[in-house]
């Protein structure tokens, strides 16, 4: 996870998140993508309400809490910045006025979610809720659509994980799929998805060249082996010229006219 959340002396909040790693060749030699927006101090703090577990700063401050927040912002105020306007991690909701902010954040955090409440709160069945919530369930007919994914790490992929990954990203119920047996989702084809990748000589093209693939990363292992969807990946290069492309992007495709959104 990349983000910052830079506090300003006019009391307003810029919240950052980012696919760049802070180190300078990430920004300067590898592209990458940048998501911000400035939120506005309340003019009353908000009285914290545990019920309030769904919009933008409710999920951030489950981020923060998850990558282990609290600790070090308790040092930081009693160390170095007494005056920090964030006091405690429910001031992030509290304190600042989120409701000019339209997008929705889908992290993905480590560890066992157990229930539907936890479980629907991150990760790609968070996808599903935030593409239901914009209107853009697809419905049955939403198997035709292509998905193309480009990451710069890439996981042990099976048929299971994806076709479940492809009904959350058309806005599908988990119910669709649970009912099915394991050993049958296990069997199921490939969705419609491509998995954009760079190739060695994109690698070797690019303006670091092969020592600057080390950014993406894809084990050997993992590509030789037997059930691993080598026919779905695809060369990614970057209109912007010769960088690799470092950004996480999943834009989905239809030639179904009803579909376009």
């Amino acid at each position: 996870m990349k983000f910052m959340l830079i506090f300003y002396n006019t009391g307003r909040l810029r919240v950052v998140i980012s696919t760049a790693n802070l180190v300078d060749y990430d920004w300067r030699d590898i592209e990458n993508a940048v998501w911000l927006q400035d939120v506005p101090p309340r003019s009353q703090p908000l009285p914290h309400d545990p019920n309030d577990v769904d919009d933008f700063p409710s999920i951030m401050q489950k981020v923060l809490h998850a990558v282990n927040v609290r600790p070090a912002l308790a040092n930081m105020l009693a160390n170095d910045h007494p005056k920090l306007p964030l006091q405690s991690i429910h001031d992030l909701r509290s304190k600042w006025d989120f409701s000019k902010v339209r997008v929705k954040l889908i992290p993905s955090i480590a560890g066992k979610h157990e229930g539907w409440p936890a479980v629907i709160q991150t990760g790609h069945v968070r996808l599903m809720k935030a593409v239901r919530d914009l209107g853009m369930r697809t419905g049955k007919e939403g198997r035709r659509r292509s998905y193309q994914l480009n990451g710069s790490s890439i996981g042990t992929y099976s048929t299971q994980w994806l076709n479940e990954f492809h009904f959350s990203a058309r806005g599908e119920s988990a119910d669709e799929w649970l009912d099915e047996p394991k050993n049958r989702r296990s069997k199921l084809p490939w969705p419609a998805v491509k998995i954009l990748f760079p190739s060695l000589k994109t690698v070797r093209a690019s303006a670091l060249g092969e020592p600057g693939g080390g950014t993406m990363f894809c084990r050997t292992k993992q590509w030789e082996g037997a059930k691993f969807p080598r026919e779905l990946f695809h060369d990614s290069n970057s209109a912007g010229g010769r960088v690799l492309m470092h950004t996480k992007v999943q834009p989905a495709h239809t030639t179904h006219p009803s579909q376009i959104a």
